[in-house]
C-alpha cells in the first residue's frame, strides 16, 4: 500500500446521486491524519478475526471480500468472495467498527482508497457528516449481515 500525495483530491463521484457527494470526499481526504493510499492487486487489507484499523472509502477500483469459513484450509479464494467495486464503498460500516472482521478485505484490482484512522471515526462528528454528505455505501465484514455489492 502506498500513500499518495496529501495534495491529491478524491474524484467526484458518478451517480452519488448528491451535487456535494465529491466536495465532501475532497473535505474528508483533507481532515488531519486521513491518508489516500493506492492498493495494488492481492495486498490484504484486513484479515478475519482481526478489528479494523480503521475505515476505508473505496474511491475507485475493486475489493474482494473472502470468508475463510467457506472454504476449506489451503484452497484459493472462497466463492462467496464479493466484488465491491465502484465508487464510493465503506469499509466495514461505522457500527462495525468495533467487531472483529470475519472476512479478509483483499485488493482484487488496483484501488484508489481513504484510510480514517478508528480513533477519529469514533469520535469526530465530522467524520459521520462527510461520510453521510459522500453517498460512500457500506460493506458489511460481518456474517449473516447483507452484503452491498457494488458493479
Amino acid at each position: 500500500m502506498r500513500a499518495t500525495p496529501r495534495g491529491a483530491r478524491a474524484r467526484a463521484v458518478p451517480g452519488a446521486g448528491r451535487a456535494d457527494a465529491g466536495s465532501a470526499l475532497d473535505e474528508l481526504s483533507r481532515l488531519p491524519d486521513v491518508s489516500r493510499l493506492a492498493g495494488a492487486a492481492g495486498q490484504v487489507l484486513l484479515y478475519a478475526g482481526h478489528f479494523p484499523p480503521g475505515l476505508f472509502v473505496l474511491l475507485g477500483g475493486a475489493l474482494r471480500l473472502e470468508d475463510p469459513a467457506a472454504r476449506p484450509r489451503g484452497t484459493g479464494p472462497s466463492p462467496a468472495g464479493v466484488e465491491t467495486g465502484g465508487l464510493p464503498a465503506l469499509v466495514p460500516p461505522l457500527d462495525e467498527l468495533e467487531l472483529p472482521s470475519t472476512k479478509d478485505v483483499v485488493v482484487s484490482a488496483e484501488c484508489d482508497l481513504l484510510a480514517i484512522p478508528r480513533s477519529l471515526a469514533l469520535a469526530s462528528p465530522v467524520v459521520r457528516r462527510l461520510l453521510a454528505r459522500s453517498g460512500a455505501r457500506p460493506v458489511s465484514l460481518q456474517n449473516g449481515t447483507k452484503t452491498t455489492e457494488r458493479s
